[in-house]
């Protein structure tokens, strides 16, 4: 699969035709990496120098711009990849099956019991693995408000961030300037739902899990084990918090897209 990265003129590059495509569009550089050995060897092997990501204009504007994946890379990039991968490395993956079996056994019985709403079915089963992994939120079997409000969320978002959408808009910042009752200007109309939902999608479920953690109603899960771990007295606690809250709000809509 064909993967795109700004990775400019540097001369780590290969030069071949088939494999590294360079393009201009929307005066912004870009570089399709369309092997897969070219892949590992730049963004793996030599991840200091391509783990960066270019500035999207409509990523603060939709307010996302706390996304891992979507992020620069610098101090806050780095805490959040560690918080991700301290949590889910395939050591401590084993610790999830009991609860995958679990869920495994709930989406069955919603398949026998309603099966012409599969997809719906299919959708509650990944949305209620992840928010039992990273939140320890246990879903009901069927219409969790939890879930639906996050997948809403993740709705809107992909739906009108479009990559052509976001480049011409990066490409041309000052369009975000002109008032959203312009043609043409939808993006700036559903932004303020957007950034709603994504706040709440941010919020509420970590709420819900420290909540659970002052009252010992909660287990073990991404947020539970590294809040844990987060010294309150260090003078950079609430910096590494709201890293975790960015982090894990990132792994769940990470695993919708």
């Amino acid at each position: 699969m064909p993967v795109a990265s700004n990775l400019g003129t540097d001369s780590d590059v290969p030069e071949s035709s088939g494999d590294v495509v360079y393009t201009r569009l929307f005066l912004q550089d870009n570089i399709i990496i369309n092997s897969e050995q070219v892949a590992r060897d730049l963004l793996e092997h030599r991840s200091q120098n391509y783990s960066d990501r270019p500035e999207i204009a409509t990523n603060e504007l939709f307010g996302v711009d706390y996304n891992t994946a979507l992020m620069p890379y610098g101090d806050r990039w780095r805490l959040q990849r560690k918080f991700i991968q301290q949590s889910f490395r395939q050591d401590v993956a084993t610790n999830f099956r009991s609860m995958q079996v679990a869920k495994a056994h709930e989406l069955l019985l919603n398949l026998l019991e309603d099966p012409s709403d599969f997809p719906k079915h299919l959708e509650m089963h990944s949305g209620s693995i992840i928010m039992s992994s990273v939140y320890s939120y246990e879903a009901p079997r069927r219409d969790d408000p939890m879930i639906e409000r996050i997948r809403m969320a993740l709705e809107v978002m992909m739906q009108e961030l479009r990559p052509e959408v976001a480049a011409v808009f990066s490409a041309f910042p000052y369009l975000l300037r002109l008032p959203s009752w312009l043609p043409g200007m939808r993006l700036k109309r559903v932004a303020p739902l957007a950034r709603k939902l994504g706040f709440d999608n941010l919020e509420i479920p970590f709420a819900y899990t420290e909540g659970g953690l002052a009252a010992g109603s909660v287990s073990s899960c991404m947020v539970v084990d590294n809040l844990l771990n987060i010294d309150e007295n260090d003078s950079d606690s609430a910096w590494q918090k709201k890293s975790l809250k960015e982090s894990a709000a990132t792994v769940y809509g990470g695993e919708h897209i």
